[in-house]
């Protein structure tokens, strides 16, 4: 990809101009030091899917003082070759096939058959015979049930099953999230995406471009999170204190 080659040269040279070590960068950005080498040397087939790799050179562009998205463009820039549309065939016409006489005749002896059985199984039913006429008794009054006590419902109040985040894009912006310290998932949104996850005990959360979301936590908007271009992390629910 000569996109690639092309940003990976780039930030290389920065990288050196600035006199900084991509292992001090790996540790500050968490993202892999092989993934760094990667994308400096713009071996493509060494690194993850091209979400993930536009979220790394997000954030590489960021720490070396570079613009992200002027880079980005960069890598995107002859990334792929259109390829040709394949034409389908075009149908043949085929007449449809006529059906034999003897094939109607099996038919017709077929559905005689199943009616004849059909009738054998269920033969004409015999005339029901007259019911007794019952002698009228003076009905019992009903006696009146025993009133129940009302039981009060203790009120209490119960921790939801599990937890639910909506994640609104108003901006590009790169997100890692943990959800509950178990899985993690790293994610490069565009402006308009959404999001919802869920959780039992809650997440946290890494964002490159705080007023590039706008979150909603079990069904509460979080509010303002930081201005644009500003890196933050979260946690949700918020520890008490």
């Amino acid at each position: 990809m000569q996109g690639a080659k092309v940003v990976g040269e780039i930030l290389r040279k920065r990288r050196e101009e600035l006199n900084l070590d991509l292992k001090k960068i790996s540790e500050t950005l968490k993202i892999k030091y092989d993934y760094l080498m990667a994308i400096e040397e713009g071996a493509r087939e060494r690194l993850p899917a091209d979400v993930y790799v536009k979220g790394y050179i997000h954030e590489y562009a960021k720490i070396l003082n570079l613009n992200p998205e002027t880079i980005l463009q960069s890598y995107t820039q002859n990334s792929t070759k259109p390829q040709p549309e394949q034409q389908s065939p075009p149908l043949q016409y085929q007449p449809p096939k006529k059906k034999s006489r003897a094939a109607y005749v099996l038919v017709s002896f077929l559905l005689l058959l199943a009616l004849g059985i059909i009738l054998w199984q269920f033969p004409a039913s015999e005339p029901e015979k007259p019911q007794p006429t019952a002698i009228n008794t003076p009905p019992t009054e009903p006696k009146p049930a025993p009133a129940e006590t009302p039981v009060k419902e203790s009120v209490v109040q119960k921790e939801p099953a599990f937890h639910m985040l909506e994640i609104h894009a108003d901006d590009t912006t790169w997100l890692l999230v943990m959800i509950d310290r178990t899985e993690t998932r790293e994610l490069l949104m565009q402006p308009g995406e959404t999001l919802q996850l869920q959780a039992k005990k809650g997440f946290s959360l890494k964002i490159g471009n705080a007023a590039g979301v706008r979150l909603v936590f079990d069904g509460k908007d979080i509010g303002k999170l930081g201005e644009k271009g500003s890196v933050i992390t979260l946690d949700l629910p918020h520890p008490q204190t």
